[in-house]
């Protein structure tokens, strides 16, 4: 069994999200399991750049950004097209290494119709689908779109995840 977690988040030097994710991941190995992190944001912006690698080992965690870059570009359209990229990449990556039995964590809180679809293929590989959580998506939201996000996440996603 492999575990493939899933994330938007800059790794491995990131802010409370990265830690989190380091954590899962230690514990997963340290049980015994594979895991790899897989990122499909590149954040990384400006002169100062902490991710500078698009794949390695840190503290023992293999982890890839799928679309090959760390650093967001500046440019608008460039942006977008890498977004569409690294998501297309997230999707054949798991398409090609994902096993019955495998398990995929997603460490997202946004991108509900897209996670739509990589649960669907992860499904259809037979393997798991778990949604991470800690205080989201139940914490504040007071505008229209944050509740109609919510609904969406809990209508739509939850029913299908395996846990």
């Amino acid at each position: 069994m492999k575990v493939f977690i899933i994330c938007r988040e800059t790794f491995p030097y990131g802010m409370a999200g990265t830690q989190r994710i380091i954590c899962y991941a230690k514990a997963i190995i340290a049980e015994g399991s594979d895991c790899e992190v897989l990122v499909y944001a590149r954040g990384e912006k400006g002169r100062v750049r902490r991710n500078m690698f698009p794949r390695g080992v840190y503290e023992g965690i293999p982890f890839r950004y799928v679309g090959g870059g760390t650093r967001k570009p500046s440019h608008r359209i460039t942006r977008v097209m890498c977004e569409r990229y690294d998501k297309m990449a997230l999707r054949v990556h798991l398409s090609r290494n994902l096993s019955e039995g495998d398990v995929v964590i997603a460490y997202v809180n946004s991108d509900t119709d897209y996670l739509c679809g990589i649960m669907d293929l992860v499904h259809h590989r037979g393997a798991k689908y778990v949604r991470e959580l800690n205080e989201i998506p139940f914490f504040g939201g007071e505008s229209k779109e944050e509740k109609e996000g919510l609904k969406k996440i809990l209508d739509t996603l939850f029913p299908k995840c395996d846990g």
